[in-house]
């Protein structure tokens, strides 16, 4: 066949306690398959090995979706172009405030062999279930090229603000959580740096790129702020927009990354959208936030999850899988539950 495909398994996630609400474990990463005709300009013999491997416009790419190694032989000596993404917080329940984005780091590295450097890719954080108060356990994990000379890390997003005060705020990460709706809250801080516009995000800081959370209900993205919400007891906020990938990776028959402004994909580490709900008017639609600043009555960028549509959808819904981007917060309505943050990914390139 001159079809090669690349497959990844996962494991699934715990059960809730049906007495006490108790929230089972996240599960491990998706799978994914990644199906490519080879051809002339598309073959390549490969100078290291690790995670799947691609061959694009005179690059060889390895793609870590799951934890690995990237394997160098002595005969490697190469600069390695990396982009490290970690995962997304969780977007919270009863109004809760949408997931922050995983940090955004991206660069160029000199590597010599042998070497054998482990790569870890961080979880996104665990969908909450209503009751639940310990947001560590929904932040977005790290995830971790571990080169010498390197390490290049970049860390998960914070997770939304849930009640009860003070935990209302939005949670610290690499983009920070919203903060909860109806309640005046603050976003969560951002330990990224907030990338000034639309240039190329490599280089990016050492910190990675990330920003801080939004207050009322929006989470925010590594590329921008998320907006606030015009009423908080109404309408959740936009998450913020991601981060689109360099142009070494716009392979246009890869499955990578997801659509975000414009014709192209290929983006990432969107803010989750707020939760938003109106006593005033329960039967009302639209009043979750956007993820990753999606259009409205568009599809929500960068793989982020949304606040709820309308009561007939409580939960904030998951992020997609390996983007590193922040859950939608939940309504006010039972069953309240926030929507999961993405897993992160590691990508490596280097001349064929």
């Amino acid at each position: 066949s001159n079809d090669q495909y690349s497959i990844w398994g996962g494991g699934g996630c715990g059960g809730a306690n049906p007495t006490s609400g108790e929230p089972g474990g996240q599960g491990g990463t998706g799978a994914v398959i990644l199906r490519y005709r080879i051809g002339t300009s598309r073959t390549g013999v490969a100078k290291a090995s690790g995670g799947a491997i691609s061959f694009y416009n005179g690059k060889t790419i390895h793609t870590f979706i799951s934890p690995g190694q990237f394997i160098a032989p002595p005969t490697f000596n190469e600069t390695v172009e990396y982009v490290v993404i970690g995962g997304g917080g969780a977007g919270a329940w009863d109004i809760g405030g949408g997931g922050g984005a995983g940090g955004f780091r991206a660069g160029t590295h000199p590597l010599s062999g042998p070497d054998t450097s482990a790569v870890n890719i961080g979880m996104g954080g665990r969908h909450f279930i209503q009751p639940d108060d310990n947001r560590d356990l929904h932040v977005g994990g790290a995830s971790l090229w571990n080169c010498p000379g390197g390490g290049f890390q970049a860390n998960g997003g914070g997770a939304g603000g849930i009640p009860p005060s003070p935990l209302e705020d939005g949670q610290a990460g690499a983009s920070g959580g919203g903060g909860r709706g109806n309640r005046g809250s603050d976003g969560g801080n951002g330990t990224g740096t907030d990338k000034p516009g639309p240039a190329t995000p490599s280089p990016s800081p050492s910190n990675s790129w990330g920003h801080q959370g939004g207050g009322g209900t929006s989470g925010y993205g590594a590329g921008g702020g998320g907006q606030n919400s015009g009423d908080n007891t109404e309408k959740g906020g936009n998450g913020g927009l991601g981060l689109q990938l360099p142009s070494t990776f716009h392979d246009p028959m890869s499955t990578v990354g997801y659509p975000g402004p414009g014709p192209s994909g290929y983006w990432f580490a969107g803010g989750g959208g707020g939760g938003g709900w109106s006593a005033s008017n329960p039967s009302g639609t639209n009043i979750g936030g956007r993820g990753g600043a999606g259009p409205s009555g568009g599809n929500d960028y960068a793989g982020a999850g949304k606040g709820p549509p309308g009561p007939a959808t409580h939960p904030g819904s998951w992020a997609e899988h390996n983007s590193g981007s922040g859950g939608g917060g939940a309504s006010g309505a039972s069953p309240r539950n926030g929507g999961a943050g993405g897993p992160g990914i590691i990508l490596l390139a280097y001349p064929t």
